[in-house]
């Protein structure tokens, strides 16, 4: 039955075409900043990494959030636990 799957699962991803690439991906690097958020080249929000590993206050707050709520019930990677469309969860 295992086999079954690996060769249902690899004709699907041949017959997609492969893998999916980001096309006209912009460089996430930060290049302003305003009042603590940074920005990249399109004005885009993003995150600043120090060069001792320390990053922008948002970024920080959103990891804080992020395992404080979503990762206590869905699991590191949102796949374990409750799946995000039977969710009760309320901040989405």
């Amino acid at each position: 039955m295992h086999k079954n799957w690996l060769v249902v699962a690899t004709i699907a991803l041949v017959a997609s075409g492969g893998f999916a690439f980001a096309e006209d991906a912009v460089d996430p690097a930060a290049v302003k900043s305003e009042d603590g958020k940074y920005l990249d080249k399109e004005g885009s929000p993003t995150f600043k990494v120090a060069s001792d590993g320390t990053v922008d206050w948002y970024t920080y707050s959103g990891y804080r959030r992020y395992h404080s709520e979503c990762h206590v019930c869905h699991g590191p990677d949102l796949l374990h636990g409750r799946p995000l469309r039977l969710s009760a969860c309320p901040l989405l």
